[in-house]
C-alpha cells in the first residue's frame, strides 16, 4: 500500500501527511520555517493541494509524469521530497518577501516553472518510505 486507506475517502491521511511534511520542513528547511512563522504564513492550503493531487496542475507535465514513475517505484516518500525540494529552490524567492499575497503566489505558481531535469537534479534525499512510516 502505497497511501493510506483514509487518505481519499475522509481525508485524515494527507491531514497526517502534512504533519510529517511540516515536521520534514522544519528539520530539512529551518530558516524558511523561521520566516514563514513569523509572517504567520500557513502553508496547510497550498501542500494539501500537492498532497491529494499528488503535484498534478502544480508541475509542467514532464515533471509530473517524473514524480508519478518514481512515486510508483520507490513510494509516498517521493511526495515529501519532491514538495521539500520544491520549497528549497524557492527558499531565496520567499525568503526576500515578507508579503503574505506574494508568499501565495510564489509557492502556489513556482513549481510550474521548475523543468523536470531542475527537480531531478535537486530532489532532497535521504528520506525513506521508513521515516515517513514511523513520523506517521
Amino acid at each position: 500500500m502505497i497511501l493510506p486507506i483514509d487518505y481519499y475517502s475522509n481525508l485524515l491521511g494527507v491531514l497526517i501527511d502534512l504533519k510529517v511534511f511540516q515536521s520534514l520542513m522544519h528539520e530539512k528547511l529551518p530558516k524558511l520555517c523561521c520566516h514563514l512563522e513569523l509572517l504567520g504564513f500557513d502553508m496547510d492550503l497550498l501542500v494539501t493541494k500537492w498532497l491529494i493531487c499528488l503535484f498534478v496542475n502544480h508541475l509542467p507535465l514532464d515533471a509530473e509524469l517524473a514524480v508519478w514513475d518514481l512515486f510508483l517505484i520507490k513510494g509516498v516518500s517521493v511526495l515529501f521530497r519532491v514538495g521539500l525540494t520544491l520549497f528549497d529552490l524557492m527558499q531565496q524567492e520567499i525568503l526576500s518577501t515578507s508579503d503574505y499575497g506574494e508568499i501565495y503566489m510564489i509557492i502556489d505558481k513556482f513549481g510550474l516553472k521548475v523543468s523536470r531535469d531542475t527537480l531531478l537534479k535537486n530532489l532532497f534525499v535521504g528520506i525513506k518510505n521508513r521515516e515517513i512510516f514511523e513520523l506517521r
